[in-house]
């Protein structure tokens, strides 16, 4: 009777364990969310290479977005909606707007740092359909697309020394 006893309050005791360390571990995870720093050739995803989990906190995301398009849009802000999509095999940020604009950076991993990063080329598209994607330094129309509207924007970030 006695084995019983000490036997399930043991059993309790790991239960009530396991239960912690799941919830210390879904918090750990919720920690490690960073802050975007820009909207192009920032950190923006870990994984690896075939996987991918966003990295930073969605707020930051939103905010580095609309900074880009009110830097693109005269000052003025726009209504959008972002995504990540797989397009021929590739990701993407894509940012549509209410104005009907379709802007577009690539995800690219960084097996070094085992994350991925944004491209330092965004194309933004006034097709409704599928629009236009960065292709290394430029903008190519996604196959099937009628309109060929688009503009490229490149970015250059220099580290002081």
């Amino acid at each position: 009777m006695k084995y019983r006893f000490l036997f399930s309050l043991l059993f309790l005791l790991v239960i009530c364990s396991c239960q912690n360390t799941d919830k210390k571990e879904r918090a750990d995870e919720t920690q490690k969310l960073v802050t975007m720093e820009r909207f192009a050739d920032s950190k923006i995803g870990t994984g690896d290479g075939t996987s991918f989990k966003l990295a930073v906190t969605e707020k930051s995301l939103l905010e580095k977005a609309n900074e880009f398009l009110m830097s693109s849009n005269d000052g003025e802000q726009v209504s959008f909606k972002y995504k990540i999509e797989t397009i021929n095999s590739r990701r993407f940020l894509r940012l549509y707007r209410e104005d009907g604009l379709i802007s577009t950076v690539a995800i690219e991993y960084n097996s070094d740092k085992e994350a991925y990063f944004t491209g330092n080329t965004v194309c933004t598209s006034s097709s409704k359909e599928n629009g236009c994607i960065p292709d290394d330094l430029y903008c190519t129309k996604i196959e099937g697309d009628a309109e060929d509207d688009c503009t490229k924007t490149s970015f250059a970030f220099y580290v002081s020394k």
